[in-house]
């Protein structure tokens, strides 16, 4: 999944203004900021680009034959692609991809709503990409200072809490504490009640199966998933740490 994830970057960079468009999420995380979390799924923001003009980008890259080359190396094939649901805020496409043994599923979502500030565009991890043979192609991405604030306020407004917010909001302030400098006091305080809410049974199915497995077993245990999340509350304290 993570390698077709890199793929499709470096070949939409080559598609795609980088002006237009921003990797955020999880992939954002494990991409540019070291997180040992795999993404299920690859998340963007998307500018005012006609929804016509994206679908037709988008469906001529995913069945390029750049792109199947550079599965190939990996024995990976694009066995199909659909684009179901599409509201007005999101396009979306669902892809199903075969390995030797195992068909996987994720998803390419855009979202319509616009850029926030704090773009950059920078190399793919040339460690990842090293791992599978991949080119770090350039992309555009989120700064640390946006990654922050979209998972604060992701984990204070969502309808149900989501542990992996936790865990990315750890890893981030941990490695960027001053980068929380523009977050709004009252939106930490929410976060912070929801963070210390997470329980372990949310976190074993939310995020282990999406660590590598010599990152698994430091956070099996109960006591080091208390010490995560007390980290995440405490990072997330009145003033920052």
């Amino acid at each position: 999944m993570e390698f077709f994830h890199l793929a499709l970057l470096g070949q939409l960079a080559s598609q795609l203004d980088q002006r237009l468009y921003s990797v955020k999420g999880g992939c954002n995380l494990r991409f540019f900021f070291g997180s040992p979390r795999y993404s299920e799924d690859l998340d963007l923001d998307i500018a005012q680009v006609a929804e016509g003009t994206l679908r037709n980008k988008i469906e001529r890259l995913l069945s390029s034959r750049p792109l199947a080359l550079v599965l190939r190396t990996q024995g990976v094939q694009l066995e199909r692609a659909s684009a179901p649901n599409q509201p007005p805020t999101t396009q979306r496409w669902k892809v199903g991809l075969s390995l030797p043994g195992q068909t996987l599923h994720t998803k390419l979502e855009f979202s319509r709503r616009g850029l926030d500030e704090g773009s950059e565009v920078a190399p793919l991890s040339p460690v990842l990409c090293g791992r599978y043979g991949v080119v770090p192609a350039l992309v555009s991405h989120y700064r640390a200072e946006r990654a922050i604030l979209q998972k604060v306020r992701a984990l204070a407004g969502r309808s149900e809490t989501q542990a992996r917010d936790v865990f990315d909001l750890q890893h981030l302030l941990g490695r960027y504490p001053e980068s929380q400098a523009t977050v709004d006091d009252a939106l930490r305080r929410q976060a912070r009640e929801r963070a210390a809410a997470v329980t372990s049974d949310a976190f074993v199915a939310q995020v282990i199966a999406y660590l590598p497995p010599e990152e698994q077993h430091v956070y099996e245990s109960e006591a080091a998933f208390d010490g995560m999340r007390l980290a995440c509350v405490e990072l997330l304290g009145p003033g920052g740490p």
